[in-house]
C-alpha cells in the first residue's frame, strides 16, 4: 500500500511541470477576449472619436503544419457599424509566443528574457488593423531592449511582466514599447502598435478589458469594454497631448499639461474598478499624486481638463 502511494506521489510530481507546460502552450485558450481602445487619428489630428477593437480566440486550427489559435478581430466604429478585419493566428512554445503574418510565423513575445537583453522582432498582423499606415510602415525587424522584468498582481494572482524600449527606431514601424504581461499580452495592442520617430501615434490602446474563463481571469477597467466616444470634446490633437509620467510609476505619478490648460480632476482606480485615489477642483497645469501606499499592479487613471479633454489610460505600479 505504501509502495502504491509513493508511486502516485512520484507520478504527480512528474506530471506537474508537464501540466504547466501544456497550459502555457495552450495560450491563448479558446474564449479569450481582448477589448482595446482605438483612436482613428493621423499624426496631426484626431477627429474626436474613440472606438474599440475586439479580439476573441475562436478555435484551434493548423497553419503551415503548425497547430495554432485562431483569433477573430472586429473593429467597432463610432457610427455603431462593425468592420471585420480578419484573423490572427498565434501559437505558444514554452516561453515564446509566435504570430503569423507575411506568410510565416514570427516571434511576438519572449518571456525568458532578462534585463538588458535585446530582441530583434519582425512584427506585423495577418489582419488589416495597420492598413491606415500601410504605405508608411517599414517592413523590417525592430531592435528592442529589455528594461524591466517583474511581476504584477491582477485579480489576486501574480503575472510575469516585461517592459521593452525601442533602441534603433529610425522608421515608422510596428513595435512593442511598454509593457507585456504573460497571459495577457502587450497592453497597447496584442500584435504591437505603430511607432513613428517623428511623433507618437497614439491610436492603439490601452487595453480596456480582458476575459479568460479558462485562465479564470477577468480584468475590466472602469472604462466600459464596448463604449464608443463620439464627442469631439473627449479627444485632442496628439501634438497637444498632456504628459503622464512615469509609467510604470512607483512613489509618485505626475500629470502635466501644455498651453496653460488646467487639470480639473484626477481619479485612479485599481484593477477591480475600485477608486483608490481622487482629487477634484485642482485647477493647476501640473499635479503630482502620492502613490507610495498603493500596491504594485495595474491601475486605470482618468484625468479631466479645463478644455473638456479627458485622458483614460492603463498605468502600472512597480
Amino acid at each position: 500500500m505504501i509502495h502504491k502511494i509513493y508511486n502516485w506521489v512520484i507520478l504527480i510530481m512528474l506530471m506537474s511541470p508537464m501540466l504547466l507546460y501544456a497550459q502555457k502552450n495552450n495560450w491563448p485558450p479558446i474564449g479569450t477576449e481582448w477589448y482595446y481602445s482605438f483612436k482613428p487619428c493621423n499624426i496631426t489630428y484626431c477627429p474626436g472619436v474613440e472606438e474599440f477593437i475586439h479580439l476573441e480566440t475562436t478555435k484551434d486550427t493548423i497553419i503551415h503544419d503548425t497547430l495554432c489559435k485562431k483569433i477573430r478581430v472586429n473593429y467597432h466604429l463610432a457610427d455603431n457599424s462593425i468592420q471585420y478585419l480578419g484573423n490572427e493566428f498565434l501559437f505558444t512554445a514554452g516561453d515564446s509566443v509566435f504570430n503569423f503574418h507575411k506568410g510565416s510565423f514570427k516571434l511576438l513575445y519572449d518571456y525568458s528574457v532578462k534585463v538588458d537583453d535585446t530582441l530583434k522582432l519582425n512584427l506585423g498582423s495577418n489582419t488589416t488593423v495597420y492598413d491606415i499606415y500601410t504605405d508608411g510602415v517599414a517592413n523590417e525587424p525592430v531592435k528592442h531592449k529589455v528594461i524591466a522584468v517583474d511581476s504584477i498582481e491582477i485579480s489576486g494572482e501574480k503575472y510575469k511582466s516585461i517592459t521593452l524600449e525601442i533602441i534603433d527606431g529610425l522608421n515608422t514601424v510596428v513595435a512593442l514599447p511598454g509593457q507585456i504581461v504573460e497571459g495577457f499580452g502587450y497592453l497597447n495592442y496584442l500584435t504591437g502598435k505603430i511607432v513613428s520617430p517623428i511623433e507618437e501615434i497614439n491610436n492603439y490602446g490601452p487595453i480596456r478589458c480582458f476575459h479568460s474563463k479558462t485562465q479564470n481571469v477577468q480584468f475590466e477597467s472602469s472604462f466600459p469594454c464596448d463604449t464608443l466616444i463620439t464627442s469631439a470634446t473627449k479627444t485632442y490633437k496628439e501634438s497637444g497631448k498632456p504628459k503622464l509620467f512615469p509609467n510604470p510609476f512607483n512613489d509618485q505619478l505626475t500629470v502635466k499639461t501644455i498651453n496653460n490648460n488646467k487639470i480639473i480632476s484626477i481619479f485612479l482606480f485599481d484593477s477591480t474598478g475600485r477608486l483608490v485615489k481622487g482629487n477634484r477642483n485642482i485647477f493647476l497645469s501640473s499635479f503630482t499624486l502620492n502613490t507610495i501606499n498603493l500596491q504594485e499592479g495595474m491601475y486605470y487613471i482618468k484625468v479631466k481638463f479645463g478644455n473638456g479633454n479627458i485622458i483614460n489610460e492603463i498605468i502600472i505600479k512597480q
